[in-house]
């Protein structure tokens, strides 16, 4: 409906979508709110489960508060360009999530370590993984100039 609501000379967005929607505008907005509200909630719930493997002895609700607050000092540091910002994020994520797949899949599919009793076996710190995923890391680093 954005897209609809963009050719009209409207300098009000909201009114724009109203014009498009037949008076709906605002109760799409406000959908679009609520979802992304109950999209966050499920985004700080796992930051705090995340923070909790970390071993921090915050209460969860301490680390979901500090979890919106690094969120919300990061979006106004960010405002501005955007897109590229956010384009950066997703490449940094990418350089890093694509090794660590690749390491979990070959542990996987390769060396078959399919059962979850083995990860209690497993030793506290694989050199082998963590060798493995710092050269794919490595293998990506000429990649992440000159996008």
């Amino acid at each position: 409906m954005a897209i609809l609501a963009l050719g009209k000379a409207e300098a009000n967005s909201i009114a724009a979508l109203d014009q498009v929607m037949g008076g709906f505008g605002a109760w799409a907005v406000a959908a679009v709110v609520l979802g992304a509200c109950a999209a966050k909630a499920l985004n700080l719930y796992s930051n705090t489960m995340s923070a909790r493997v970390l071993d921090l002895k915050a209460p969860r609700w301490t680390l979901a508060v500090a979890g919106g607050a690094v969120g919300f000092v990061l979006a106004i540091i960010g405002h501005k360009d955007f897109l590229l910002r956010y384009q950066d994020f997703l490449l940094f994520l990418d350089y890093w999530i694509t090794p660590w797949l690749a390491v979990v899949l070959v542990d996987f599919y390769v060396f078959r370590n399919r059962r979850p009793e083995g990860f209690s076996r497993a030793p506290r710190l694989n050199g082998r993984g963590l060798g493995s995923y710092l050269i794919g890391v490595g293998a990506s680093v000429p990649f992440m100039f000159g996008h």
